[in-house]
């Protein structure tokens, strides 16, 4: 099959290759395949690869891998890693030999408790899903290598008490979801590391206390996402570029004038409340827009009252 260069297959019954003593532990990759993607992949890793791979694309979703290849697999023009789902699989490989890989995906891969720190020398790397991990524990360095990460995804990896450490700056990092995670604070060094973030999404995070003050010094923060953050006491003062904080079931939060004081009371009120205005009335529309002229006066006011 020398000349196979794209290979699909979709779920099948694959109980009788699972129950055959006799059959192989690996599959044997022809050189030359540029697209695999094979649901519910039965066996126990990829054959053991001497020889650069033409591979581009590789999706195993659902599978029984326990580990994808053994050394480094040599393919230069691989892009995408789906494993996504893939319950047992208990290591990452060294990535060394795939140097352009722009998307790994090993969401909800419970059993998954290693990542092989090479990750960090992904330059290309721009998708990194890593979700609903329940058996990882520590994370390895994010470094500045990693300048084309656009997405780390961890949440629901509640075993993580650490929030990532990043090495260097993150040029192009914009959204971080890290929730439902055991963190209790996030330091200082981490976002000063984060300058180009958009989104971040604590949600769930119920032993975070509170956030770090350089928060402030983040140049286009949109939405804050701190829903059952139940533990945290207090916020930091805001960029202006806040859009959405998400804050309820914040039980142990209060409010203070601090919050009202972001940018001289520049703050819009959807600040506060999340809307879609391309989803509600006109007669809707002005309404909130009218309450954001009510809620800046009223800060005014405060602010005169207290100077």
């Amino acid at each position: 099959m020398s000349n196979l260069r794209l290979l699909i297959i979709n779920k099948t019954d694959t109980s009788g290759l699972l129950d055959d003593p006799n059959q192989p532990r690996h599959l044997d990759v022809p050189n030359q395949l540029k697209h695999l993607s094979w649901d519910s992949y039965p066996l126990k890793c990829l054959s053991s690869i001497s020889q650069p791979m033409e591979l581009v694309h590789l999706e195993l979703r659902l599978s029984r891998l326990e580990y994808l290849w053994e050394g480094v697999m040599l393919s230069s023009k691989l892009k995408i890693i789906d494993l996504s789902s893939s319950f047992d699989l208990i290591r990452t490989p060294d990535f060394s030999g795939v140097p352009i890989l722009e998307k790994l995906d090993l969401s909800y891969c419970a059993g998954l408790v290693e990542i092989h720190p090479s990750i960090g020398q992904l330059s290309k790397l721009r998708y990194l899903h890593l979700e609903f991990r329940t058996s990882l524990t520590d994370l390895p360095s994010m470094s500045a290598e990693m300048q084309s990460l656009t997405v780390l995804n961890l949440e629901e990896c509640s075993r993580i008490s650490s929030f990532p450490k990043f090495t260097g700056i993150m040029k192009s990092l914009s959204e971080l979801k890290f929730g439902g995670t055991a963190i209790k604070k996030i330091p200082p060094s981490s976002i000063e590391c984060l300058t180009a973030l958009t989104l971040l999404s604590l949600r769930y995070c119920e032993d975070l206390e509170c956030l770090p003050s350089n928060i402030l010094n983040l140049k286009s923060p949109e939405k804050l996402d701190l829903y059952y953050c139940s533990k945290l006491k207090s916020l930091p003062r805001l960029p202006s570029t806040v859009r959405v904080i998400d804050a309820r079931q914040c039980d142990s939060l209060k409010w203070s004038l601090a919050q009202l004081k972001l940018s001289k009371c520049s703050q819009p009120f959807s600040q506060w409340y999340q809307l879609d205005e391309r989803y509600i009335p006109v007669e809707f529309k002005i309404l909130f827009h009218l309450l954001q002229v009510i809620s800046l006066s009223l800060s005014l006011s405060l602010l005169n009252n207290n100077n």
